[in-house]
């Protein structure tokens, strides 16, 4: 009986951390989202635009990972998951070059 609590007490400790760390990363990304927002009406969008997606990621992920696929692999969880870091990485490079070219433009126009 003591060898099996004893075993629960490293992954009770782990998960302990692995959620504190979890946990903490929220306030900074809402920091990094009011701080590159100008305006008190866009830092308020930005505010709920960064909590909603945390909601909705916390309703969307347990339907990711069922019960049914439960393995090793969870090999549709991951592939969506997969496919969505596709998804943000293409749609953060083309706002990045979209707004280098604006930025040139306004450049280019305050010169002239």
């Amino acid at each position: 009986m003591i060898a099996a609590d004893w075993c629960k007490v490293p992954v009770y400790v782990s998960v302990c951390i692995t959620f504190s760390g979890a946990f903490s990363a929220f306030p900074f990304l809402i920091s990094w989202f009011t701080s590159n927002v100008s305006g008190q009406m866009k830092h308020e969008i930005a505010v709920d635009f960064g909590s909603s997606m945390a909601q909705i990621s916390g309703i969307v992920i347990p339907q990711l990972y069922r019960e049914v696929d439960q393995s090793v692999t969870y090999r549709p969880g991951q592939l969506i998951a997969i496919g969505v870091l596709c998804v943000s990485l293409m749609a953060a490079f083309i706002l990045r070059f979209s707004l280098r070219k604006n930025n040139n433009r306004e450049n280019h126009l305050t010169v002239s």
